[in-house]
């Protein structure tokens, strides 16, 4: 038997749960399909303190007060960037109070309970595959398991991440502008880490890239843990030796912040590096009649930005408000999608030029390929808005 729904969505992430939610509170047929059957490990992030209001449904207190046990308040950073030398930024005088340090798979599960909650049906192991459009609606086939049942979709949404595996069904091309690659490793803390709520991120640059660290807050571990992740670029000599536990922990002797943070908690490392893409990354085709990108998927952002998660929710509410505009004004959906492709390309161009200047800060190193690279001018390609993917 066929089912129909007004959205499909591809990807349970926070950009996918976001479209959800937004969708849900207007009413309309909603079906996530997330590929994967157990939720993939995720590594904490940190949320600026103006990102929380994105969180209003999930969270239930602000700045540590009764809030989840995968979200902890972030008082602010602390960074070696251009200068050897610590510099502490606090965010106690915030218009929004202090940020929030949030473990990706508690975030997720609860933005996906709430989707649930507003009417959203989740399917867990299923592969999604556009099969054709007709009549103004995708004719979709959902494969889990042995199984497969045929679903029709006025639109359906990538929330892939950066993988955009959708998108890519459909032929559309995706553009990266840098090979940065993130190289991260947990660490189990026996010291002050275990009292050190309402802490701060730390940042270091290198002659070969730059370092993070923050906590991870979380219920499932009784030891406090802390994420170090290395950004170097891909295929750098530093990349290769930090694919491995050995040669990870050999280039963080080396620096000083992250490593004096480390001995002052009393942190030992647990687990295996885990690495993903971190540089900027594009669809070429963020919207068009029936098919819209969200999150990483659309538009992937550096870390150094610390705007991923945050870009991820804003674009996935953008989507459910475009889509839900478009679907109640059946003769002519174009101008609610060519908004949100509007309001996507403008934020991209400002991230692309502060992505440049927070680079151009780091002048220690300049004939270092890493910086090098990236005190290059560089052209990055603005997403395009098409009518049809084919």
């Amino acid at each position: 038997m066929r089912r129909d729904y007004d959205v499909v969505i591809a990807g349970s992430g926070p950009a996918g749960s976001a479209t959800a939610i937004t969708l849900g509170r207007a009413g309309l047929r909603v079906l996530i399909a997330e590929k994967r059957q157990v939720a993939r490990a995720r590594a904490g992030e940190t949320l600026a303190p103006a990102a929380k209001r994105l969180l209003t449904g999930v969270i239930g207190g602000q700045d540590g007060a009764a809030l989840p046990s995968w979200a902890e308040a972030c008082r602010g950073n602390i960074s070696c960037w251009g200068d050897a030398a610590p510099m502490q930024q606090d965010f106690d005088f915030s218009a929004y109070g202090k940020g929030l340090c949030v473990d990706r798979s508690g975030l997720d599960a609860a933005l996906l309970a709430e989707a649930s909650q507003l009417g959203a049906e989740h399917r867990t192991g299923a592969t999604l595959a556009v099969q054709g459009r007709q009549d103004g609606r995708w004719d979709l086939l959902l494969r889990s398991g042995d199984a497969a049942e045929t679903l029709t979709a006025a639109y359906i949404v990538d929330a892939t991440g950066r993988s955009a595996r959708l998108g890519a069904s459909l032929g559309l091309p995706r553009t990266r502008s840098d090979p940065l690659f993130s190289f991260g490793m947990l660490f189990d803390s026996s010291g002050a880490d275990r009292d050190d709520h309402g802490g701060h991120t730390r940042i270091e640059a290198c002659p070969y890239g730059w370092w993070y660290s923050n906590v991870v807050p979380s219920a499932r571990h009784a030891r406090r843990q802390r994420l170090v992740v290395l950004h170097a670029d891909l295929g750098s000599a530093e990349a290769t030796a930090a694919a491995r536990p050995g040669g990870f922990l050999a280039l963080l002797a080396r620096t000083r912040l992250m490593q004096a943070t480390l001995t002052e908690r009393g942190c030992a490392p647990v687990g295996k590096v885990l690495g993903a893409p971190a540089g900027n990354a594009s669809l070429d085709h963020i919207a068009m009649e029936g098919f819209l990108a969200v999150g990483d998927a659309a538009q992937a952002y550096d870390p150094l930005s610390s705007q991923g998660l945050e870009r991820a929710m804003t674009s996935g509410g953008l989507a459910g408000h475009a889509l839900a505009y478009a679907l109640s004004n059946p003769q002519e959906p174009r101008a609610y999608l060519a908004h949100y492709h509007q309001n996507l390309r403008q934020h991209w161009a400002r991230h692309l030029r502060q992505h440049r200047s927070y680079y151009a800060m780091e002048t220690r190193w300049p004939d270092h390929p890493f910086w090098a690279r990236r005190r290059s001018e560089q052209t990055f390609p603005q997403p395009d808005f098409a009518r049809d993917a084919r």
